[in-house]
């Protein structure tokens, strides 16, 4: 599964670089300081897209450890409360 997902963040990297240079459009993100027109962001683009991966990766492992404790615990892990209580 996660080669699969690996694969196809690669895939999309791939084919959004590609679509940019060939109809002479950019993609540009201020935040990341990213902009396809600029070579040398190549290689920084990855390093976050694969920082921003292992973040994404990391929260939700957290999340399903934090509903597995409850769980055991006998915690309510639902929207609402049950029927019959406040």
């Amino acid at each position: 599964m996660e080669a699969a997902l690996n694969q196809q963040a690669l895939t999309t990297a791939r084919q959004k670089n590609t679509t940019c240079h060939k109809s002479n459009r950019r993609f540009v993100s201020i935040v990341d300081n990213a902009d396809t027109d600029v070579k040398g962001n190549k290689k920084s683009r990855q390093i976050n897209g694969l920082i921003n991966e292992w973040y994404l990766e990391d929260k939700s492992d957290n999340i399903k450890a934090v509903l597995t404790n409850r769980r055991k615990n006998g915690l309510f892990i639902g929207a609402f409360a049950p029927f019959g209580y406040k």
